[in-house]
């Protein structure tokens, strides 16, 4: 188990196609986690590993992977950029330190740039941006750079690496606090941004601030406190330039996820269900949440468990404190992709999988220890669509609600119920792409095949206004 000084836990987010599977794959290669790099379009992705996603050629769900970098640990989770999917990118959210997002250097900002800035914002997760794909035609650092600065703050998103060319011509980075050769046409640049990096270092301290308004140096340690502290207030987003398709950059970014990022007790404390807060801990007993759960089709359930505070050991005893039934912890898993390594233990800010807990699903919270504190539940999105299902086959209306609850408690944003008005099955989730995974699963997994219908609607009569009748009422007595 690192020493969590040498954790660094980050969520990476970002529009559809922006490139963020690629830099996971890529990622995982250069730290040697994996002996070739994987690659979507080859369908040999170690994050996209799943048949839908590689019929796709897209993310759709999650993804948990973690590599080591210069001594460092890291975790880190793809997500899917699709907006259908975001209750993926929601939970993986919540189990985040920090959040790295994936910019197109051609496109700019897009929808799902704008939607994981959001969403790392209210989470309040330290923000980094990495303007990718910067060798494509049409690419334009500097454009794209002003539209950031536009949308979330000149003075906010400054860049720590700067393009060497562009497109065609784009050959290295330029890493504008340590870079000592410089070319001619970024001296400028790289003056400017340097500057602005360190007038913000300044103003996140005082006695950095009277030291830097005296005229003297800086040294590296009190420039690399001054970031952090910028950082996790929010004052600073830090953008790296690069290109993961050539490999360029990558190297110098993931050095500063290493330098920069922060690690799990920089916070010190953590929030509480109750809206108190409570101390970190390296160790003691662990106090964890569950974000994520899958359906493996050979282990069965596999919980995926982001350590908040203290360690959790194999082969101990936990208690869910949100369902208050006892667990038995097996063997503690990090996970990459769909590939599995068993450590001994875990703390802060390490993310784990468990197999086979009975009664523990998504946004529970579990300790191995006496605590009674919950931790926040995941807040996830309404579904905004619904279908009527109905079997193919009669008599296997138990096997689908049976089926559909099973997926529901994997993923939080699919809604199951029985209409009491209409009496159909009714089941709901954030568009069509999502609910026709889920008709897909329920096909592989629980072997059944469903029709999918427009739900009835039950109209109802009210009086919505007075009105004025005459009546008589004839009735023949006797005779």
């Amino acid at each position: 188990m690192k020493d969590c000084a040498n954790v660094r836990n980050f969520v990476i987010a970002g529009h559809s196609g922006s490139g963020k599977t690629s830099l996971c794959d890529l990622m995982l290669f250069k730290a040697g986690a994996v002996p070739r790099k994987g690659s979507v379009d080859q369908k040999t992705s170690v994050s996209d590993y799943t048949p839908d996603e590689q019929e796709k050629h897209s993310s759709i769900y999650a993804s948990v992977m973690n590599c080591e970098w210069n001594g460092n640990q890291l975790f880190f989770i793809d997500t899917p950029g699709y907006g259908e999917f975001v209750g993926e990118t929601v939970s993986s959210m919540a189990a985040a330190d920090n959040a790295l997002v994936v910019v197109d250097a051609v496109e700019g900002i897009q929808t799902g740039t704008s939607r994981a800035m959001k969403l790392s914002k209210k989470h309040n997760l330290p923000r980094f941006i990495l303007i990718n794909r910067i060798d494509r035609d049409r690419a334009d650092f500097f454009k794209t750079l002003d539209q950031l600065q536009e949308a979330y703050g000149k003075t906010v998103c400054v860049p720590i690496t700067l393009p060497d060319g562009t497109q065609d011509a784009f050959t290295k980075v330029i890493h504008v606090l340590r870079s000592t050769e410089i070319p001619d046409d970024l001296v400028d640049q790289v003056d400017k941004y340097k500057e602005m990096l360190m007038d913000t270092i300044a103003e996140s301290d005082e006695e950095l601030m009277m030291k830097y308004l005296d005229g003297e140096k800086l040294t590296d340690e009190e420039i690399a406190r001054g970031l952090h502290s910028a950082i996790l207030h929010g004052d600073l987003i830090p953008v790296f330039a690069g290109s993961v398709e050539k490999d360029i950059g990558i190297e110098k970014m993931m050095n500063g996820v290493v330098n920069i990022f922060t690690c799990p007790t920089e916070k010190k404390e953590y929030e509480l269900a109750d809206g108190l807060t409570a101390e970190i801990k390296t160790d003691g007993s662990g106090i964890g949440l569950v974000f994520k759960s899958i359906l493996d089709p050979f282990i069965g359930q596999l919980t995926f468990l982001k350590v908040v505070s203290g360690v959790f050991k194999s082969d101990t005893e936990a208690h869910n404190l949100t369902t208050g039934s006892k667990e038995r912890l097996g063997a503690l898993l990090v996970m990459n992709g769909k590939e599995q390594k068993t450590i001994d233990a875990a703390g802060p800010g390490s993310i784990i999988a468990i197999a086979k807990l009975k009664d523990t699903h998504c946004s529970n919270t579990l300790v191995t220890g006496s605590q009674t504190a919950l931790l926040p539940a995941i807040d996830f999105p309404n579904p905004v669509m619904s279908y009527a299902v109905t079997a193919v086959k009669s008599g296997e209306e138990d096997k689908i609600a049976s089926g559909l609850k099973k997926l529901s408690e994997s993923d939080p944003t699919i809604q199951v119920k029985r209409d009491a008005e209409t009496h159909e099955l009714v089941f709901s989730g954030m568009g069509d792409q999502h609910l026709h995974c889920v008709v897909h699963k329920l096909k592989d997994m629980f072997k059944v095949d469903v029709n999918l219908d427009t739900p009835k609607i039950p109209y109802r009569e009210t009086i919505t206004s007075n009105g004025e009748g005459h009546y008589r009422h004839k009735k023949q007595s006797g005779g």
